[in-house]
């Protein structure tokens, strides 16, 4: 899960593992608003047939009696189908008649993640025929590694914002028009913008020696490296 937050392309072989250890035959984690009778999945293994889902978005989230039980629940706090009604009533529902019986699915396990006023978002197992109902060994694993899920999946996120919020940066240093070059104390260039690097080919006054900002006059050059030695000590050396 953790191995995730860093390789995305881990997230639906992670959320496979997550499920065999609680114990079922499909696992997602996926978000609803109550508001608008919307779901948004963001990772799954797989387990669940394309057409299946497609109904459930467009047809069955309205009728599936674990709405108010999952947006209600407390944060890493198991919830089954059994907690919240009765099997005899839910084998009753068109939703069990026309959309889980179909798959063959008994039960459904599920922990909040994270919630706001109007969404929760949420790690799912389903269960089939074959893994029978959720009992209590399995609520008592899916305890164990909900707080896992749920700290990979906010990991991810913070990775993700601060991923966007450096591309947005690049994007606006390299739109600029003047030649930038972020360097370290000894000159080394960590980045430069479009400019700069038509400034390094081109121009006979700069260069990059050794991955270093280097300027052609010697008495230039010689100013540049006391600048950045003082900028390493702060504003006021400067």
């Amino acid at each position: 899960l953790y191995g995730a937050t860093l390789d995305p392309s881990l997230w639906d072989a992670a959320i496979g593992e997550a499920r065999d250890f609680v114990g079922g035959s499909a696992a997602a984690i996926f978000a609803k608003d109550v508001a608008r009778t919307t779901l948004t999945v963001f990772h799954h293994d797989g387990g669940l047939q394309p057409e299946y889902v497609h109904t459930y978005l467009d047809r069955y989230m309205a009728l599936d009696p674990a709405n108010s039980a999952h947006f209600f629940a407390g944060i890493e706090v198991p919830v089954s189908t059994v907690d919240f009604v009765d099997f005899d009533e839910f084998h009753q529902t068109r939703f069990y008649l026309e959309w889980a019986q179909p798959q063959g699915l008994v039960d459904f396990i599920a922990v909040a993640i994270e919630k706001t006023a109007t969404t929760s978002a949420h790690f799912g197992v389903f269960r089939r025929t074959a893994d029978g109902i959720a009992d209590e060994p399995a609520k008592r694993r899916m305890a164990l590694i909900a707080p896992h899920v749920r700290r990979a999946v906010l990991i991810g996120n913070a990775i993700e914002l601060k991923a966007a919020e450096t591309a947005a940066f690049a994007e606006v240093f390299d739109g600029l028009s003047t030649a930038l070059f972020l360097v370290q104390a000894n000159g080394r260039i960590v980045h430069a913008n479009a400019a700069g690097h038509a400034c390094l080919s081109g121009s006979g006054f700069v260069h990059a020696a050794g991955g270093r900002l280097t300027i052609a006059d010697g008495g230039t050059h010689r100013a540049l490296a006391d600048i950045l030695a003082a900028a390493e000590r702060g504003d006021d050396a400067v």
